[in-house]
């Protein structure tokens, strides 16, 4: 997956044709404080890499991407019924900022459960001195709901770019000495 800014769009496509493209929103996280009462609504704590691999129905998408970012920061995860079925993590980051990740389970989605994972993982990524940040896109309604309910404010437009499946198209646009 690429996310691309909206004047490198036409450069990463045409390196990449048949690649999907969707349109989506950055935003960032700045309020001091976030509503009250978006977490305490269930239990939320972190999950080791361990506790990631031994959880059972996790698609395994879900679970590649929890363990690539569980070696880089904390795995937060809200439980029902002793089970955990939303996780937030971080995508990337760097020394100021990083790209947080909400996925909660189909059958568990409209709950409040995204909403405390993700709070939490706000809270920890201030915490570490760092600027929370997400990207969300267009057609996904309840996540956009979300994260200005968590008062993230949007600050421009990106695409992201699929690029599982695509070939690579190198073209040479001028010499290089």
């Amino acid at each position: 997956m690429i996310v691309a800014d909206p004047a490198q769009v036409g450069f990463v496509t045409a390196a990449l044709p048949l690649c999907s493209v969707r349109r989506a929103w950055r935003f960032v996280f700045r309020r001091e404080s976030l509503p009250p009462g978006m977490a305490g609504r269930c239990p939320v704590r972190p999950m080791s890499g361990a506790e990631v691999l031994e959880t059972a129905d996790l698609p395994e998408d879900l679970r590649a991407s929890l363990l690539r970012a569980s070696g880089m920061a904390a795995v937060m995860a809200a439980f029902a019924s002793g089970k955990p079925v939303s996780f937030a993590s971080v995508n990337w980051e760097t020394e100021t900022q990083c790209d947080l990740y909400a996925e909660t389970l189909p059958r568990y989605r409209g709950r409040g459960y995204a909403a405390a994972c993700l709070d939490r993982m706000v809270r920890e990524a201030r915490f570490r001195g760092k600027l929370a940040a997400g990207v969300v896109e267009w057609s996904n309604r309840q996540s956009l709901s979300l994260v200005k309910r968590l008062g993230a404010a949007r600050i421009g437009e990106c695409s992201l770019i699929d690029t599982a499946g695509c070939v690579f198209r190198a073209t040479l646009t001028q010499r290089l000495d």
